[in-house]
């Protein structure tokens, strides 16, 4: 049997009959009449297509259905136990067990993997890296981007118009003159 609770032994009054009725009948009204006011979880309940019943956590969802994922710069890195925390070591070597078994199914699903599905994969986890959104929302746009620009330079130069060729033209016999001038100069100067 798990032994729960901090370990602490209750006072006389917290094991009376007393208390345990005025724990009772606190949480039977906060039941019937708090809890149905407090906003509920979004999911739809694989078991019976409803909505979930739990209570949502701030960004909507209750814990079994994401409410506990990070969210900001916490998205998807695993969250350490607070360090003050009683049973702290305990709960940080379950989290690293976790963690562990958590690595051994995906790597045993990415031996399973066919090539055109491991691709696949590799794309997403390049796009959907743990940590800051921030820091997404910039490779996403610099990937955009990326392509744009490859996508320009793969175009082939559109044909020059007429007024490109003249100016070309007129560059060119501007040039020649420059060329031809510059060359007579040479010859006046050292004769």
């Amino acid at each position: 049997m798990v032994k729960r609770g901090s370990g602490k032994k209750l006072t006389l009054w917290q094991q009376s009959a007393e208390f345990r009725q005025i724990g009772r009948e606190a949480i039977t009204k906060w039941n019937k009449v708090d809890r149905p006011k407090q906003p509920k979880c979004t999911a739809m309940a694989k078991s019976s297509g409803e909505k979930c019943r739990q209570l949502a956590m701030p960004n909507g969802k209750c814990r079994y259905h994401g409410g506990a994922t990070g969210s900001g710069s916490a998205w998807h890195v695993p969250q350490w136990p607070d360090r003050s925390s009683v049973d702290a070591e305990a709960k940080l070597h379950g989290k690293l067990k976790a963690l562990d078994k958590a690595a051994k199914r995906r790597a045993t699903r990415l031996a399973k993997m066919t090539p055109e599905e491991r691709k696949q994969h590799e794309l997403w986890q390049r796009t959907h890296k743990p940590g800051p959104a921030t820091a997404r929302q910039r490779a996403k746009r610099e990937r955009r981007e990326n392509a744009a620009f490859a996508a320009s330079l793969a175009q082939s130069p559109p044909p020059p118009t007429n007024e490109a060729k003249r100016l070309l033209d007129e560059i060119e016999s501007l040039e020649a003159l420059l060329e031809q001038r510059a060359s007579k100069r040479e010859e006046t100067i050292f004769d």
